[in-house]
């Protein structure tokens, strides 16, 4: 059998392609390494307790409470200003005023 080469490889794009996927994997095993991760979640996402303390002290909790309404309600997953909590702000669900960007709660399936 005869061996004929047929595919052809130009050594120079070649060579920079190697470089840049070299580079994009030392880029990503840094941030990898050097990312803080045990202090970006402040508690296990998928707890029962973590997803509940996400409306805690809030005023949709407290709209429900007083048997008031959700339609027409708008929420936000978000940092807010409270000043029952330690450093003033808290980070969680809560109602928005009309001028805020907000996302409709009816767009949410019901439950």
């Amino acid at each position: 059998m005869y061996r004929v080469s047929r595919l052809f490889i130009a050594t120079g794009p070649a060579r920079i392609l190697e470089g840049l996927l070299g580079a994009m994997f030392i880029i990503v095993f840094g941030v990898c390494v050097l990312t803080p991760m045990r202090s970006v979640l402040p508690k296990p996402p998928y707890s029962i307790a973590a997803q509940m303390s996400l409306i805690a002290n809030s005023r949709l909790v407290r709209r429900i409470g007083e048997g008031g309404s959700l339609d027409g309600l708008f929420v936000r997953l978000s940092w807010w200003r409270d000043e029952n909590v330690e450093g003033g702000k808290r980070y969680g669900i809560d109602i928005v005023e009309e001028s805020e960007e907000h996302v409709p709660l009816s767009n949410y399936p019901k439950m």
